[in-house]
């Protein structure tokens, strides 16, 4: 992650009032639970956001891994119609979103079949003269709401965010966040992961 990028985050963090664990922007909610819903007015939404543990791997492997793990995801960009890249959907339509790190992949699915966006990244990541961890979770919550609208953060205004909830996933070693939108979902994580068997990698 390029320190501009996180910079970036930094001053929109700044412009709209969100501080490290929660507030709000563009008429959404972003909070710092890690999965439940106390204190948060609306309906519960639940997620199931799977976890693929790729020991010692790099991004690329992560995302060579979930390949594997996943195959009934499917593709498809709505600007030239490729299959090759786009927001992944499950093959029955339902919308769904994956994230990767050096040595994990994670896949995220509401059950309602709303926009869902996920992101990742480990807790290590560090840029000089910036606010580490809180920096990087703010970041990664932007990143995920960005997801969630299928355009991704190169495609999204960050002072244009539609309404979303968004909450942190508790995962050692890691900065993770899922964004659900609407202002009326209230996201409710199921984790599920498995350690990775010996000499393997862990598909859950």
């Amino acid at each position: 992650m390029a320190a501009r990028d996180l910079a970036a985050a930094a001053a929109h963090r700044r412009a709209v009032g969100v501080g490290p664990g929660g507030g709000g922007a563009s008429g959404g909610a972003s909070g710092g639970s890690s999965g439940g819903s106390s204190g948060i007015q609306g309906a519960e939404v639940g997620v199931r956001v799977r976890v693929l543990a790729v020991p010692g791997g790099s991004r690329a492997d992560a995302r060579s891994a979930a390949a594997r793990a996943w195959p009934d995801l499917r593709r498809l960009c709505p600007s030239c119609g490729s299959g090759a890249h786009g927001r992944p959907r499950h093959a029955d339509g339902r919308a769904c979103s994956l994230a990767y790190a050096p040595g994990v992949a994670l896949l995220a699915t509401a059950d309602d079949g709303r926009g869902v966006g996920v992101d990742v990244e480990r807790d290590d990541e560090r840029v000089p003269d910036l606010p580490g961890v809180l920096i990087l979770a703010d970041w990664v919550r932007l990143e995920a709401v960005a997801k969630a609208t299928g355009a991704g953060l190169r495609g999204t205004d960050p002072s244009r965010l539609p309404p979303h909830r968004a909450v942190a996933v508790p995962l050692a070693g890691l900065v993770a966040s899922v964004a659900l939108l609407g202002s009326d979902a209230v996201p409710v994580l199921r984790v599920e992961r498995v350690p990775s068997p010996p000499g393997g990698t862990s598909y859950v």
